[in-house]
């Protein structure tokens, strides 16, 4: 299972990461995502990016870049596998807070979109920059 995004029960994803030899695994509690902002600013903690790496307006194109940047160039690590547990996935809040002004997500459905172009922004091979190193990304969605 590489460059994806899969929903699996708890066991399941036990067996998958005993499988698991040369990848980093990144955990995120996803009961506390509920906009753009707190997806992209979980996803970018998680990983080690600051405030200034992340970037300041917290739209997805522009955190992607930043995002695969980071993980080509300042990473300590030169990982080239990466996988992303979003753990409580059937917690996420589905309540939105009123004052919130960032555009908001309100399907499940909706993540999971906006972290496929992730995804496919960090391993799909560009005919134009032969050079880039790819990247497998995957992401375990587990209740």
């Amino acid at each position: 299972m590489k460059n994806g995004i899969y929903q699996v029960s708890e066991e399941t994803l036990k067996k998958q990461l005993k499988r698991i030899v040369n990848e980093k695994v990144i955990r995120i509690n996803a009961s506390k995502i509920y906009d753009y902002k707190t997806l992209i600013s979980s996803i970018g903690a998680a990983f080690g990016m600051n405030k200034k790496q992340v970037g300041e307006n917290y739209v997805l194109p522009g955190f992607t870049d930043n995002f695969g940047d980071f993980l080509y160039y300042e990473t300590t690590e030169k990982q080239k596998n990466y996988i992303l547990v979003l753990e409580n996935w059937s917690n996420i809040q589905n309540e939105i807070p009123q004052l919130s002004k960032i555009k908001i997500l309100k399907r499940k459905e909706n993540y999971l979109k906006e972290l496929q172009y992730v995804i496919e922004f960090l391993s799909e091979f560009d005919p134009t920059d032969p050079d880039e190193e790819l990247i497998d990304f995957t992401v375990f969605v587990v209740d």
